[in-house]
C-alpha cells in the first residue's frame, strides 16, 4: 500500500492539500464526516506510540479502518458442498440467508 499523506518531501498523487494564496498547504490528518464520531476515543498505534484518536486520522488510517469495519463481521456464512454433481451453471441458495 502506498502512503497517502504528505511527508514534508514530495507530495504524491493522493495527498490532501489546499491552496492558501500562492502556496499549497498539506494536511496530515483529515476528518471523515461519516466515521469520525465512531473513531473518537479509540487508540491507534501511531508513529510516536499509541495515540488516542480525536476524530482526525491520516488518509491511510481511514482506508484501513473502513476495510476492517467492512470485513471484520461476516454478513452471512454459506456452507456449500463441493460434490461433482453440482452444475456450474446451476442456481443455488441457502434458506438460512433469509433469517
Amino acid at each position: 500500500m502506498r502512503i497517502a499523506t504528505h511527508d514534508n518531501k514530495n507530495p504524491n498523487f493522493s495527498c490532501v492539500a489546499y491552496k492558501d494564496g500562492d502556496e499549497y498547504r498539506f494536511l496530515d490528518k483529515t476528518y471523515n464526516k461519516a466515521l469520525s464520531d465512531e473513531v473518537s476515543g479509540l487508540v491507534f498505534n501511531g508513529i510516536n506510540g499509541d495515540e488516542v484518536c480525536d476524530g482526525l486520522l491520516r488518509q491511510e488510517w481511514w482506508l484501513v479502518y473502513r476495510i476492517y469495519k467492512q470485513y471484520s463481521t461476516a454478513s452471512i456464512r454459506l456452507n456449500f458442498s463441493l460434490r461433482n454433481d453440482n452444475e456450474i451453471w446451476g442456481l443455488y441458495s441457502d434458506g438460512a440467508i433469509d433469517e
